[in-house]
């Protein structure tokens, strides 16, 4: 069976596998698959194909480069005034 596979990653990124499904060797069927009411494993085996990622969009990963700049730049002037008390002792 063909299948697509979309795993979500977080912060608008995911990542998607085009493959094939099979039965691993041994596994039986549920009698019924489509029942709701009926909760079970199936183990297979996904062949991958092809694969994507999709990244954040542009604007999302400007902003977060901004924030993460800025944090380094706070980093930075704690580390700085750290180095300067330091001295005076």
């Amino acid at each position: 069976m063909e299948a697509i596979l979309r795993c979500d990653a977080g912060a608008e990124c995911s990542l998607k596998l085009w493959g094939r499904v099979v039965v691993e060797d041994g596994a039986s069927l549920p009698d019924q698959l489509s029942r709701a009411d009926r909760a079970s494993t199936l183990p297979v085996l996904f062949t991958v194909a092809f694969w994507e990622i999709s990244r954040a969009s542009d604007a999302r990963t400007r902003s977060m480069a901004r924030v993460s700049a800025e944090k380094d730049g706070r980093i930075k002037e704690l580390e700085m005034k750290l180095a300067l008390t330091m001295c005076s002792q």
